[in-house]
């Protein structure tokens, strides 16, 4: 489901967002430490939504 035109608000889900920018997954990492969860699949559906 890669929706590039996605438009981001303040309630976009982070599932949302990666799905249509997956790329920004390191992004996400790097500027919030606790986002490391969404490399594990089980807790990616519970910190992504």
């Amino acid at each position: 489901m890669s929706q590039k035109n996605l438009e981001i608000t303040p309630s976009t889900k982070v599932a949302e967002l990666l799905a249509a920018y997956p790329e920004l997954e390191a992004v996400l990492i790097g500027m919030a430490p606790p986002f490391k969860k969404l490399k594990n699949p089980v807790l990616r559906r519970s910190v992504a939504t």
